[in-house]
């Protein structure tokens, strides 16, 4: 999501899910480790028919592989599925006072802002050795804030579903400050 991006919020909040417009590009990015390992399973399925004469080990390997690749895809299907979705953290405060207040947090934690309007407010977590670079939105309302983050790792180029726990540590540390005060 660069900061050109335009988020529908009516539609953000009532489904919870980050809703913008998303460029073919984005799709691609989005599907493409998942279509990936597709292929890769296809490939093994073949395999494993193609070598159905060959001995046990040769079919157990490949056996493994296609379990492997499987596992990983499903995780990677998971993870693609909650990619866009918005944490709701409850506080008291009308929309412009959970937006300073968000902002006012966004700053503590060092995040570089991209984008503000006065529905939502787009921030930047810079790539560095113990995080690989994030794009945090921020959807203020009465008695609530909604909250996403996406790994960004070439700033708004591309995003990928490999975050390392980065993603949701972002979150983490929000919720703490915000429900801290």
């Amino acid at each position: 999501m660069t900061s050109e991006t335009i988020v529908d919020i009516k539609t953000s909040i009532t489904k919870k899910k980050l809703q913008y417009n998303k460029s073919i590009g984005d799709y691609l990015n989005d599907l493409l480790p998942t279509t990936l390992l597709i292929l890769i399973d296809i490939f093994l399925t073949i395999q494993l028919l193609v070598n159905s004469d060959e001995g046990l080990k040769t079919l157990a390997i490949i056996g493994v592989l296609i379990s492997i690749v499987t596992l990983v895809l499903a995780v990677s299907l998971a993870v693609y599925n909650r990619l866009d979705l918005l944490k709701e953290i409850k506080i008291k405060g009308s929309k412009n006072e959970n937006k300073e207040l968000s902002k006012a947090i966004a700053n503590t934690l060092g995040w570089i802002l991209l984008k503000e309007t006065s529905d939502y407010l787009i921030y930047r977590r810079r790539w560095g050795l113990i995080n690989s670079g994030e794009n945090i939105t921020i959807i203020p309302y009465a008695d609530a804030v909604l909250l996403n983050s996406n790994t960004y790792p070439v700033n708004d180029v591309t995003r990928t579903t490999l975050s390392f726990g980065a993603n949701k540590k972002n979150i983490r540390k929000f919720e703490r400050l915000i429900q801290g005060n």
